[in-house]
């Protein structure tokens, strides 16, 4: 479990929060497994330096490390890119990218919507402890209704999508694009604008 605020123990450096994650499950690694580790979530970083002068995406991606280092099939996330800049998010959204293409199952709880649209293969919205609506990033967020009701906004790109659909530019309903890149993508294919 991948807290908000990271979970690390200030009064250890970056390996010693490592080895510590790792004692739970009963797991001793060489410090060459753990620069492997911490490598595997885009930090190359020295193993002895301290917690407390790393940036919060640096801090973010050694406790992604930290639970690396139990060996999981499944991590759960709470708000994994709050409080990031935008430069740490995209790199804490490569390192999420990675552990799913290794087979990792990844739990994420967020109010992100155009992150949660973009990543996520599928989307459950609560609303006072009881599920409104259970599907794809399109089938939920196409869902105005439950919008509506869990307070939450449509993804930014999927409203673009739409908008030029509506004025004949786009496509209407048979492709919407989950990122920026496949738009852009799309639209270099078309020759559209």
């Amino acid at each position: 479990f991948v807290l908000q605020d990271n979970s690390l123990f200030e009064q250890y450096d970056v390996l010693g929060n490592m080895q510590l994650y790792a004692a739970f499950h009963n797991k001793r690694y060489s410090e060459e497994k753990y620069r492997q580790i911490l490598k595997s979530v885009n930090l190359d970083i020295p193993l002895h330096q301290s917690i407390q002068t790393l940036s919060g995406g640096q801090k973010q991606r050694i406790a992604i490390a930290g639970i690396l280092a139990m060996q999981p099939k499944c991590i759960i996330f709470d708000e994994p890119t709050a409080s990031l800049d935008p430069l740490n998010a995209a790199m804490l959204e490569e390192v999420l990218e990675k552990l799913s293409r290794e087979g990792k199952t990844l739990l994420l709880s967020t109010h992100d919507v155009d992150f949660a649209y973009r990543f996520a293969d599928r989307i459950l919205v609560f609303d006072n402890g009881r599920i409104l609506a259970d599907g794809t990033p399109l089938e939920v967020f196409k869902n105005i209704s439950v919008l509506k009701q869990a307070n939450l906004k449509r993804p930014l790109l999927l409203d673009v999508c739409e908008d030029l659909a509506a004025h004949g530019l786009f496509p209407e309903g048979s492709f919407y694009p989950r990122d920026f890149s496949e738009f852009h993508t799309y639209l270099a294919q078309r020759n559209s604008f």
